[in-house]
């Protein structure tokens, strides 16, 4: 008996067929077709893909797809978006008459004066007309554009308490870095959610409002009274370059783009006629900081025969209770001067350290130095590390801040008339000594001290 060959599948698909069309009643052979087994599959598949693709294209472009769930009818999308515009406007009047109501509370209670809405009012029709009247002459108009010039360009008409009051908060969170000279941050980094709504600080017009690589995206708003406002790492922006803002108008929604870590603000403050860095905290930054500074451990300076300020006591202090301290009682004597390891922090950026705003000593009931970071000038930069023990810092990475000036270094914000910071113990006295330190929101911590003059060696 003949074995039969076996066959590959390969074989069985080439495997050619003829496939006859016969007619029913006279049995004649009307059509002839030759093909394998592989052309049937795949002349099969390409008619049910060219079937399937002419039903999606059938429906796709047609109304049949109202028909399906998901899709919604042109009327119906139409319908929407009438009612958001209309939605966005009634939310913007509502913010309008909000802002209106609580200015005149405000102005009731006497919180404000009357020309403080004035220079930055709530209702504007636009911002680039004015409403004359009365008639004016030639030169009542030369005058009036000759003083708006000068006004516009004048950094004395910047006054920090007034316009604290009607400076709108960019946006709501913690500072996680804070305003620094020295380390060439000019604001600071405002700690939110993303796509959390920014702020306009106040009524403008947006200079720039564009995508940059460094930063992100970016807009800068030139307000009223020499004031330039920033505003970085954006996720995206609601106003373009030349359009006016009114105060707490929306103007963009937080982001990380640019070179960003994370999800922040980055805000800053400037002169418009000579770009001076102000520190944003100054106008009333709305954070939430209830947190007092902390203080950490006390140093004593003195001057040793190369006029150099070395530390020659290391205190540690006792906390008697939340933001008071008291150092154990101190013996030396001539000409001191003294340093803290401090930090503050506020309630939504708890890991975050910032640095202390202001600092005072009193001596038996006596101020002896007082300053603050208010009004720092970029003059200052080269000074402000001298302020930082170098040694304490280089060997045990320690931020000793010392309350002096070193070496009569030209620092503007400390008092030269209070012997810079310094002060003399004279043998077998006593003094009082009270160190008070305060953060921007005005919360303050104190240390209590005890002095004697003795004579001591180093």
């Amino acid at each position: 008996m003949v074995k039969k060959k076996k066959t590959s599948r390969i074989e069985k698909l080439l495997e050619q067929f003829h496939i006859v069309l016969v007619n029913k009643k006279t049995l004649e052979r009307r059509q002839i077709f030759t093909a394998s087994r592989l052309q049937i599959i795949l002349t099969s598949f390409l008619g049910f893909m060219t079937i399937l693709s002419l039903v999606f294209l059938i429906i796709y472009f047609t109304p049949l797809k109202e028909y399906f769930r998901g899709y919604t009818s042109t009327e119906l999308r139409e319908s929407s978006f009438d009612n958001a515009i209309k939605l966005d406007s009634l939310e913007k009047l509502y913010l309008m008459q909000n802002n209106y109501i609580s200015s005149v509370k405000d102005l009731l209670a006497g919180k404000i004066e009357f020309i403080d809405l004035s220079n930055d009012s709530i209702v504007e029709t636009t911002l680039n007309q004015e409403l004359d009247l009365v008639k004016t002459n030639t030169e009542d108009s030369i005058l009036r554009a000759i003083v708006q010039e000068e006004d516009k360009y004048n950094p004395t008409n910047i006054n920090a308490d007034k316009l604290s009051t009607v400076l709108f908060s960019p946006a709501k969170g913690g500072i996680s870095s804070e305003f620094s000279l020295q380390d060439k941050h000019y604001g600071v980094d405002i700690t939110l959610p993303e796509n959390s709504p920014i702020y306009s600080v106040s009524a403008g017009r947006v200079i720039f409002s564009e995508w940059t690589t460094e930063t992100g995206y970016v807009i800068i708003i030139e307000h009223l009274n020499g004031l330039i406002s920033s505003y970085k790492h954006n996720s995206s922006l609601s106003k373009s370059q030349g359009e006016y803002v009114s105060r707490g108008e929306v103007i963009g929604f937080s982001g990380n783009t640019g070179g960003s870590s994370g999800p922040h603000l980055h805000f800053e403050i400037r002169d418009t006629k000579n770009q001076m860095p102000f520190n944003p905290m100054i106008f009333n930054i709305d954070v939430v900081d209830t947190k007092k500074p902390v203080i950490q451990k006390l140093f004593l300076f003195h001057e040793n025969n190369f006029g150099e300020d070395i530390i020659t006591q290391k205190i540690e202090l006792e906390k008697i209770s939340d933001g008071l301290y008291k150092a154990p009682k101190i013996y030396t004597s001539g000409k001191i001067g003294i340093g803290l390891q401090m930090y503050e922090y506020q309630d939504l950026s708890l890991f975050n350290k910032n640095g202390i705003h202001s600092i005072k000593i009193f001596m038996d009931d006596k101020i002896i130095s007082d300053y603050n970071y208010n009004n720092i000038k970029f003059d200052d930069s080269q000074y402000l590390n001298l302020l930082i023990d170098y040694k304490e810092f280089k060997s045990k990475k320690i931020r000793v801040q010392k309350l002096f000036n070193t070496n009569n270094s030209n620092i503007s914000f400390i008092d030269k008339d209070e012997k810079n910071g310094k002060f003399s113990i004279e043998e077998n006295k006593s003094y009082d000594l009270l160190i008070e330190i305060s953060d921007f929101k005005k919360n303050t911590s104190r240390i209590e001290m005890k002095i004697t003059g003795r004579e001591t060696n180093f």
